[in-house]
């Protein structure tokens, strides 16, 4: 294990990151094909708090009713925003989300949020009642709770969730949050010298695991952006979404009750080393081999096929 389950619950981490573009693909189901980044909505008028705010043309239609505390017309831009919630251990699992405004009928506004990890759209319960906010998922307790800078382009928080500690015991813990909307990328650009391009399928072996896992890796066209998954039987992450550059391969899923981060290097002799990481308060080291030709270990590719979905 690479961190301690029972950690303070309070505990403080500092780290950054930035984030991918997201691609739509609303009702998608997971496994779809990659589509294309979308671009960022109209914003609002640059107006001071409490001001009308007038329709914005073209933004994203809300669900039908007006959640209660959502009154007020100011608030977080609309658009594409990347989030980061600072994981035990120093790392921070990066993430997108996207932000819309609209009016009723009666011209009251209409405040609608969605997290995406590429073609997967998770619904959130939003609470406006700026600057500050609620963002809350459905059959959890989890939330994040936040306050709007005061251009209206960043937030900072907390995530707030409830997990079982080391005796037992369900503890409320608290992990730093922030978020942008200047810059829609899933994770922070990498520098360095290293070409090298990312192969599709992979053999995944994690340290605290009995069964290896097939990962497959897709990089958009682009070049940057990357769609993946990693699956073993019982144990599936995917949609995973991330960016292969200069070597280093980061993906990441969260859909606001659970969140898992891979952050991995190439070395030179053509293995990827990394580490994995999850809101549940497990981490591990994985490596992982290239496959060639779909030459999976005998009894692997049936093994999946037989074995339902999901985690161990």
């Amino acid at each position: 294990m690479l961190y301690d389950p029972g950690m303070n619950p309070r505990m403080t981490i500092v780290a950054g990151v930035m984030a991918l573009s997201l691609v739509p693909g609303a009702g998608a189901q997971s496994g779809s094909a990659p589509a294309q980044p979308e671009s960022q909505p109209e914003s609002q008028p640059e107006s001071q708090p409490g001001a009308a705010s007038p329709a914005q043309p073209g933004a994203e239609a809300p669900p039908v009713g007006k959640p209660k505390n959502n009154t007020i017309d100011w608030g977080p831009r609309p658009g594409i925003w990347r989030g980061e919630i600072e994981l035990p251990g120093g790392k921070p699992l990066s993430f997108n989300f996207v932000v819309a405004f609209d009016r009723d009928d009666e011209k009251n506004p209409l405040w609608h949020v969605e997290l995406r990890n590429g073609t997967e759209v998770v619904p959130v319960e939003f609470i406006n009642t700026h600057p500050s906010l609620t963002m809350a998922f459905s059959g959890t307790e989890a939330r994040i709770e936040a306050t709007v800078g005061g251009t209206n382009t960043d937030m900072s928080g907390e995530y707030i969730y409830t997990n079982t500690n080391e005796q037992g015991e369900a503890v409320e813990f608290r992990l730093p949050f922030h978020a942008d909307n200047d810059d829609p990328r899933r994770f922070a650009p990498v520098t360095g010298d290293v070409e090298i391009e990312l192969v599709p399928d992979w053999l995944v072996t994690f340290d605290d695991r009995p069964s290896p896992a097939m990962g497959h890796f897709v990089v958009l066209p682009d070049g940057i952006n990357v769609y993946g998954s990693v699956r073993s039987p019982g144990f599936v992450d995917e949609p995973l979404v991330g960016t292969f550059e200069h070597g280093r391969l980061r993906l990441s899923r969260f859909t606001g009750a659970e969140g898992v981060l891979y952050d991995g290097t190439i070395e030179p002799d053509g293995t990827l080393i990394g580490t994995y990481r999850t809101l549940a308060h497990h981490g591990e080291g994985f490596s992982a081999t290239p496959v060639e030709d779909g030459q999976w270990p005998e009894g692997l590719v049936q093994q999946m096929e037989s074995s339902p979905k999901g985690r161990e």
